[in-house]
């Protein structure tokens, strides 16, 4: 059953309230900082005014002051309300009758429940359907434009006069191009929020907006909207060319009129075949019966003359049932008498009304529909009929209000997602920088959750996250924020602790504890009684003109410090950091090794069980002008997220490459040769193009090469891992996972990517013929991976006891120093073709 939408029930609970002594500067930061388009304001607990972004347009940029005019100077007044048990057509209504943009909606206790727009509106609204046959260029608006050294007094001018909430910045040349910015009301409220009331129109607006083709459909331009936040899209022409902007209101107006041209037009059409033959009037009828839309036709008095299919369909009254009646049978009981008289008043005066409308439908289902009803006359003239058409959108409706809480809010926990909680961390840093008030920001990793959600299954594990989220919420404040940020981490933000370092830091720590001690108590998830711990980071803002990512680094890495230690709650600490300064120092070093060509490669021999090599896996090694030949192996760990790893990583691929083809030419007989692939390289977007050029100028059979990933690279980005490794698995290269066991790979995920060979961690493999739990985990690795037809390769073996009892454990592929050192290139055709007596004689 179609639930009823009310005002109630999409409404911002949010309202942004200020005194009317407040200034208008302090109102604006305070605009600025919660994205707010109104702030209503309240004296002795009544709404006695309001200023909204609109208002900004009448503010004297030139001679006022943002800092000494109180907001009570400038606010509108009185406060239009409407009630929060109002429906969403009869909301629509008053803002095409009041042309206002906010409403304050009231509770039936008087209560004050948030303020509606506009915007709201345009969401609430789903002709989706009709929105795709609409071209942006039909509703494209003149622009209005402006230098970009123009003050912002001239601009708030310009926009005022042409009524207009948008215009276009020009650049130096004076000539439209993409490039241009745009300055907007918001802009304009920033201004005066940074005190910036005085500077350019350049330096206020936003640099390059973003644009849309004008053969592209409104509900593709609408979309573009909602995804990236914006209330303005320029129009460019096919040539490129800037021809007009776009914004929420004309969406809304082209909403409204887009359905209802199109029930006038098939109404018309259908005058015209009544005036023109019989033929042409059963035609029409036709089109009437087929319709995916409910028809309804009624004489002058409302008396229903007749029905088509879908109207039957929709509402459930036969035509027997119904005609000779009048549409009171459909009547909800949700609209006043004022309502129908607008509606009437405006059918006998233009011929026809479109809106919304609540209708009860046979069952007495009270469901919202979009309406359109347009007045007929008869061949003479003297009397008309009415035929109006109904379209059920109630789910349309739910489906789009879901999509846009989904795009801020985790669906499982009801918390901000990542999306949101990165916007509000960048807001609170600012706002931090700007009034010297310090912060944090938690960063919370569940312990022993993993277990739990693999052995219990998800079902289980999401109703542990929901259990919580719950939690977090209860400790902090009402102005901090928790937020899932994904799988079993969450963030907290607390903003404006202190103005003292220290003491913002013992509010932090505080409430770390708190929390870790929150959710250090068990749970009861079903039948189940369920116990998790938690590793919290503490990162302190601002400090240094950081940008957010870096705050939530720092926060990423005193979480990681956590974990590892005993203190479950730990604070970023610059100190330690200084290996970043070593880091620095051999991404120098190697970027100039690579230049020298002091970089070159050994190889590892990987053996069977009949001492035979099938294949090498690669080593990068650099011939050190103080400490000799050195392998990279650490090394390239610290380095392995960093930029100087791209071209060392191509640089290595190609020349295992020239290397493989030269040896298949020269018949060394090898099965594989192994290549580690850093994460940083893998995750490039034209990793994929770079390898198939690499492939295609050397020359090497792509069959010869075996890339090793690591576990936390593929899970880290699964979806597009699976894709990258089905491309290059489509030319030939195979897959290993390395250090298997190490990570979080879980059998489901293990069936969905193309590998060919699992790689046994060291860790394992080192004392398995002692340690009792190393064998039972090498020996399910194994077994697994018989089961799932993938090769095996046991890799750290340090003595004979270990190589002895993998082998027992139906291992059948192994390296390590015990087996063989790593060879140089011109070594390895001579350990191939002839090995020495100890490899030989290894088993």
């Amino acid at each position: 059953m179609s639930r009823k939408i009310l005002v109630q029930d999409v409404v911002h609970p949010h309202i942004l309230e200020c005194k009317p002594s407040e200034t208008l500067r302090r109102v604006t930061e305070r605009m600025s900082e919660h994205a707010s388009t109104a702030v209503l304001v309240i004296e002795n607990d009544q709404a006695i005014g309001i200023w909204t972004e609109k208002d900004v347009l009448n503010f004297d940029f030139l001679t006022s002051n943002a800092s000494t005019t109180s907001i009570s100077e400038v606010m509108c007044l009185p406060v239009k309300t409407i009630s929060g048990s109002m429906t969403l057509n009869d909301v629509t209504l008053a803002f095409n009758q009041d042309e206002t943009q906010n409403y304050l909606v009231l509770g039936h206790d008087g209560r004050r429940l948030g303020i509606i727009n506009q915007t709201d509106i345009v969401l609430s609204h789903d002709l989706n359907h009709f929105l795709h046959m609409r071209r942006v260029d039909e509703i494209v608006q003149p622009t209005v434009s402006i230098r970009k050294d123009a003050t912002l007094s001239e601009a708030a001018y310009r926009m005022r006069e042409s009524e207009t909430d948008a215009i276009i910045v020009l650049p130096d040349s004076n000539v439209f191009s993409t490039s241009i910015g745009i300055l907007s009301q918001r802009d304009l409220i920033r201004a005066l929020a940074g005190k910036m009331d005085h500077a350019p129109v350049g330096e206020i607006a936003t640099p390059s907006m973003l644009t849309v083709d004008k053969d592209e459909t409104v509900f593709s331009a609408r979309k573009t909207m909602i995804e990236n936040g914006f209330r303005h899209l320029g129009v460019c022409d096919r040539a490129g060319h800037l021809m007009g902007i776009i914004n929420f209101s004309a969406v809304l107006k082209c909403m409204q009129e887009i359905y209802f041209e199109g029930l006038r037009s098939v109404l018309e059409r259908r005058s015209e075949a009544l005036q023109r033959s019989q033929k042409h009037l059963a035609l029409a009828e036709k089109i009437i019966e087929f319709s995916m839309d409910g028809i309804l036709v009624t004489n002058e008095l409302g008396v229903i003359q007749s029905v088509n299919p879908a109207f039957t369909q929709i509402m459930g009254y036969a035509p027997k049932e119904i005609i000779g009646k009048t549409t009171a049978i459909l009547n909800s009981g949700r609209h006043d008498q004022v309502f129908y008289a607008v509606m009437w008043r405006q059918l006998k005066s233009q011929g026809h009304w479109q809106g919304e409308i609540w209708n009860r439908d046979k069952n007495g289902t009270i469901r919202p529909q979009s309406l359109a009803i347009s007045q007929i006359p008869d061949d003479e003239g003297d009397s008309y009929s009415y035929a109006a058409m109904y379209r059920d959108i109630s789910k349309m409706k739910e489906d789009e209000a879901e999509a846009q809480r989904l795009a801020f809010y985790d669906p499982l926990t009801g918390l901000p997602n990542r999306r949101a909680i990165e916007g509000r961390l960048e807001k609170k840093l600012a706002t931090a920088s700007r009034r010297r008030k310090y912060g944090a920001l938690l960063y919370i990793d569940l312990d022993h959750f993993k277990p739990i959600n693999d052995s219990l299954g998800h079902a289980i594990g999401d109703l542990l996250l929901i259990k919580v989220a719950d939690r977090l919420s209860k400790i902090l404040r009402e102005e901090d924020t928790a937020a899932r940020y994904g799988g079993d981490e969450f963030l907290v933000l607390l903003p404006e602790l202190d103005d003292e370092m220290k003491v913002a830091a013992g509010f932090a720590q505080t409430v770390a504890e708190k929390i870790e001690v929150a959710l250090q108590f068990s749970y009861q998830v079903e039948e189940h009684r369920l116990t998790l711990g938690a590793s919290i980071g503490i990162a302190m803002f601002p400090e240094k003109h950081l940008h957010y990512k870096e705050i939530l680094e720092q926060a990423d890495i005193a979480m990681y410090r956590a974990k590892s230690s005993h203190q479950k709650v730990q604070f970023y600490d610059a100190a330690r950091q200084a290996s970043v300064a070593v880091r620095t120092e051999l991404e120098r070093d190697l970027s100039e090794a690579l230049a020298q060509g002091a970089l070159s490669l050994d190889y590892v021999p990987q053996v069977d069980t009949s001492s035979t090599v099938i294949g090498l896996e690669v080593v990068l090694c650099w011939n050190h002008p103080e400490k000799g030949r050195i392998t990279l192996c650490d090394d390239l760990m610290a380095v392995e997220k960093s930029q100087s790893i791209l071209p060392l990583g191509l640089w290595t691929l190609r020349e295992v490459c020239m290397q493989a083809h030269s040896w298949a030419t020269e018949k060394v007989a090898f099965r594989q040769l192994s290549l580690n692939i850093c994460t940083h390289l893998f995750m490039q977007s034209d990793f994929v193009a770079q390898v198939e050029r690499i492939l295609q100028e050397t020359g090497v059979d792509p069959r010869l090469l075996i890339f090793e990933l690591t576990e936390g690279m593929v899970f880290s980005r699964f979806e597009e891992a699976v894709q990258k490794m089905k491309a290059l698995k489509s030319c030939g290269i195979r897959f290993a996972i390395d250090d298997f066991g190490s990570g979080r790979s879980s059998l489901s995920a293990l069936k969905i990517l193309p590998l060919d060979t699992i790689k046994i961690n060291y860790k394992y493999v080192h004392d398995v013929y002692e340690n009792p739990n190393n064998g039972v985990i090498v020996q399910t690795i194994i077994a697994i991976a018989c089961a799932m037809d993938f090769h095996v390769v046991a890799e750290g073996i340090e003595g004979k006891a270990e190589l002895r009892s993998l082998k027992d454990m139906g291992c059948r592929a192994f390296q390590g120093d015990f087996i063989c050192r790593s060879l140089t290139a011109s070594e390895v055709p001579q350990v191939i073709l002839n090995p020495p007596p100890r490899l030989k004689n290894i088993f």
